[in-house]
């Protein structure tokens, strides 16, 4: 062989083997991206076809036992409604009367609530809406 066609033949074999290299790239590349679209499909059936929201459970706001009144004072732990102070429960909830959870915080002075007691503290804690 002479010079030429002994670089003609390297270049090839690496041509052949670079090839080679390429399809099975091509090949591990398709097969990754049908396991992630296989993946993809999985996971919106399964978290409920692709709900943007996060799941929040309803309020369970007990319809009996409620007082209604006026908020008087704000304290930290505690709200003072038509001059009676009340303490709040260590997992008290904080609502509208139309079921939207609220911050301790949105609560003023005057608001119109209603709330629920339990061993005479507040458990629930409602929001009146001006109608």
């Amino acid at each position: 062989m002479t010079g030429n066609t002994q670089t003609r033949a390297h270049h090839d074999r690496v041509n052949i083997v670079a090839s080679g290299t390429q399809g099975w790239v091509r090949w591990r590349t398709g097969l990754l991206a049908l396991m992630l679209a296989v993946g993809m499909i999985f996971s919106v059936a399964v978290s409920g076809a692709g709900d943007d929201e996060p799941k929040v459970e309803p309020l369970q706001i007990p319809t009996t036992d409620m007082k209604s009144g006026q908020i008087s004072a704000k304290g930290e732990k505690s709200v003072a409604i038509n001059g009676h102070d009340y303490a709040f429960q260590k997992n008290v909830v904080f609502a509208d009367d139309e079921g939207e959870r609220r911050e301790w915080a949105e609560f003023k002075n005057r608001d119109r609530v209603q709330f629920h007691l339990k061993q005479g503290q507040i458990d629930y804690l409602i929001l009146v809406l001006p109608k």
